[in-house]
């Protein structure tokens, strides 16, 4: 009893005080053991206990951290600091909903914390629920209209709902409080970026880096806007600067290879490619890549997270590059193959890979009801605002196909096999989804060797006698093939084929046979 009352309350007073200094000035282990002196008298000192979990955060000793901040609440259940703290700590591990459950206390208690706000932001945005993270942030930056983190933080989520002039706005009130603030800087390159408008954007971006010369994430952007300009020399030059400085990021890798192989170095894309496989990046992926360039076995598809990154970040610019860079018009060209072979109007329609709906405007005055199916869920936003289908779903292809529960009288798919390799699994599923005399009609680039192959920009091209044979096997009847140019890449014209199927009965007639059924179109000539 004697030792719990050598310290007075005086005393408790001035050694909090003293260790305060010394932990602010950064000197952890002489602040921790002015805390523990404390505690050691009084094991319920909710100041003691709290500051003692800081340290231990502070330290990387989450578990500590949160068993002491969990015994200063108990202590002090109106401690509204040490509730958003513990919550930092929860979250730091990664419990956004426990996280989450102490900045509520925390704001139960204080409704006017900016802080416990601007952390409710950070484990919301976490749990995906960015419209509610955004509204904490905003909320603190009501609580505090000073707070450059809050304000930030704005901007961000803003981003991602992809609100780009609240977003700018968020990152020029960070600006305006802190002109050298490079994460704010980059932020506001993403913008522009996603607005099309590059030079804004990699300007940006070279703000960021002058200011902040070891930012290896504004390096990596602004090397892959470089990427997409076709300035594959200098953005290989910025990719090697944030290998130089974080050598252990897959994502610099990742990108290095994809211009080594676009400046014509496979033997150094396939290094880089192999380098981030070994950094964690995804192994399903890689092989993929690998196999486009002839270093790896040739999988049965392209990997679906692939595919939704490529078209996720594909999404605000996908119109006007293909239309107008690549000269993209496979509907148009798909749809005047289609139309000698329907009656009008049709009643359930799918477009399958829908992407931002380009076939939407030329389906809906031909059909009754249109579906839309894609991967990417960005992609489905720019298809949404079309307001043509009646409705649109995020899905794989052959998994929607073998779960839809009604029949469809035509199936289109622009420009989406080139993703499968294997196409039966495919025509499998449209064999049991299509109505009997439906319509399958679709393009693939066409391969004039093997049957299948994977190229160098990731597509797979199949050749006619391929699309014959499954044709054939899963019981479909050829109305039109016809092969034409349909895009150009880099400076080579695509050849693809337009193929129209239709299902025949599931029990032919004697005198009808696939091959019978075929009703060939003249091939369009090549130039």
């Amino acid at each position: 009893m004697r030792a719990l009352e050598a310290m007075s309350p005086a005393q408790v007073a001035g050694s909090l005080q003293q260790a305060l200094a010394l932990h602010r000035a950064g000197q952890l282990e002489p602040a921790a053991a002015l805390y523990r002196a404390v505690l050691t008298h009084f094991p319920d000192h909710a100041d003691a206990l709290h500051l003692s979990g800081l340290i231990a955060r502070q330290q990387g000793d989450l578990s500590r951290a949160i068993e002491l901040m969990t015994r200063a609440v108990t202590a002090d259940p109106n401690h509204a600091v040490a509730h958003c703290n513990l919550g930092v700590a929860m979250h730091d591990r990664g419990e956004n909903e426990a996280a989450l459950a102490c900045y509520q206390r925390a704001l139960a208690l204080r409704p006017g914390y900016a802080v416990a706000w601007n952390n409710s932001g950070n484990a919301l945005l976490s749990l995906g629920r960015v419209e509610a993270a955004l509204d904490a942030y905003v909320r603190a930056t009501e609580f505090d209209p000073t707070s450059v983190q809050a304000w930030y933080h704005c901007g961000i989520a803003a981003q991602r709902l992809q609100r780009h002039d609240d977003a700018r706005h968020a990152f020029e009130q960070v600006l305006s409080r802190d002109a050298r603030h490079a994460a704010a800087w980059c932020a506001m390159g993403v913008g522009w970026q996603r607005q099309q408008q590059y030079q804004l954007a990699l300007d940006c971006y070279q703000r960021a880096s002058v200011l902040d010369p070891n930012y290896a994430e504004a390096l990596c952007n602004h090397a892959a806007l470089l990427q997409r300009l076709m300035r594959d020399e200098e953005a290989i030059v910025l990719f090697d600067r944030a290998i130089a400085l974080r050598a252990c990021d897959a994502r610099a890798y990742l990108g290095r290879a994809r211009s080594h192989q676009q400046s014509g170095y496979p033997a150094a894309a396939i290094a880089d490619l192999m380098q981030a496989r070994e950094l964690g990046a995804d192994p399903e992926q890689i092989a993929y890549r690998l196999a486009a360039l002839g270093a790896a076995a040739m999988p049965q598809r392209a990997p679906p997270q692939h595919v939704k990154e490529l078209f996720d970040q594909y999404a605000d610019h996908f119109d006007r590059h293909l239309q107008q860079d690549l000269a993209y018009d496979v509907p148009a060209l798909l749809l005047a193959a289609l139309t000698p072979h329907v009656s009008m109007p049709i009643a359930r329609v799918l477009d399958l890979g829908c992407g931002t709906g380009l076939c939407g405007p030329l389906l809906r005055p031909i059909v009754t009801e249109l579906i839309g199916v894609d991967l990417s869920e960005r992609m489905l936003a720019h298809a949404r605002q079309r307001g043509i289908y009646d409705a649109l779903v995020t899905g794989e292809a052959v998994e929607y196909l073998r779960s839809a529960s009604n029949s469809f009288g035509l199936i289109v798919a622009a420009d989406v096999l080139v993703y499968f390799g294997d196409l039966k699994p495919l025509f499998e599923a449209l064999s049991a989804t299509l109505t009997e005399q439906g319509r399958f009609a679709f393009s693939v680039e066409a391969s004039d060797g093997p049957s299948v192959q994977l190229g160098p920009h990731h597509r797979y091209a199949h050749s006619l006698a391929l699309i014959e044979q499954l044709a054939a096997e899963h019981r479909f009847a050829v109305l039109h093939q016809e092969r034409a140019y349909v895009r150009r890449e880099a400076t080579a014209a695509v050849a693809a084929l337009l193929i129209v199927l239709r299902r025949l009965p599931d029990v032919a007639s004697s005198t009808e046979s696939t091959r019978t059924a075929m009703q060939y179109a003249q091939h369009r000539a090549l130039p």
